[in-house]
């Protein structure tokens, strides 16, 4: 299984929880995705989306830290960038909501869900609007925003330099998880030595949510 996210703070988990939440509405509470944001990710391939998508999860799963109670979050997280990394491994399962209740599993439940939905609306082209709303659920559970404005500026610069959209093929190249790490190089030679070190660090069989299968939408 992964380990911590490396681009996330571990302070950001030893924080007191001071948000709200309704189970019922949460979205009420979220606010609309940033317009500027929107716009950058609508000029980033699809894999990039997801991957800032799955970023974003990383950030909420970071914020709750032990109180989650479950590895759960983080499998799903390590299933995502399998799933984005490689077109031979099917997009993971679907959270069952009943599982996930209360006002901390709830919105860790939200931002996987988020990358599910950055996914299939990508097959329409319209993955922009979904990542860029996975950003409003870390940033409601944050207190301190700062760091986290600061790692969006930066890899939303990163993703539009080494992962700009192409007509020709949307989809794109995989984009590796040290892609949302600003310390990191990330030159050609650079990204294909994470994927292939991502992969081989893998242990077979154990996450039951990465599965070898098609793809739902249509990829190279």
């Amino acid at each position: 299984m992964i380990g911590p996210s490396p681009f996330v703070p571990a302070a950001v988990a030893s924080q007191p929880l001071h948000y709200d939440w309704d189970s019922w509405d949460p979205y009420s509470l979220l606010g609309s995705p940033d317009e500027e944001t929107v716009g950058l990710l609508e000029q980033v391939s699809d894999r990039a989306q997801i991957a800032y998508a799955i970023g974003c999860a990383e950030w909420v799963a970071q914020r709750l830290g032990e109180r989650l109670e479950t590895e759960r979050p983080v499998l799903y997280i390590e299933a995502f960038w399998a799933f984005e990394m490689d077109q031979r491994i099917a997009s993971p399962a679907e959270t069952v909501e009943a599982e996930w209740q209360g006002r901390i599993l709830a919105p860790m439940d939200l931002a996987l869900v988020t990358v599910l939905n950055t996914y299939y609306t990508s097959a329409d082209g319209n993955g922009a609007l979904e990542a860029a709303f996975a950003e409003c659920i870390p940033r409601h559970l944050l207190d301190d925003r700062q760091a986290f404005f600061a790692w969006r500026k930066a890899v939303l610069a990163r993703l539009l330099a080494h992962y700009p959209r192409q007509e020709d093929d949307p989809w794109g190249a995989p984009v590796p998880r040290e892609a949302l790490d600003p310390a990191r190089p990330l030159t050609p030679e650079a990204q294909e030595h994470y994927v292939a070190d991502f992969f081989a660090q893998l242990s077979p069989g154990a996450n039951p949510l990465i599965q070898y299968g098609e793809h739902d939408n249509s990829v190279p």
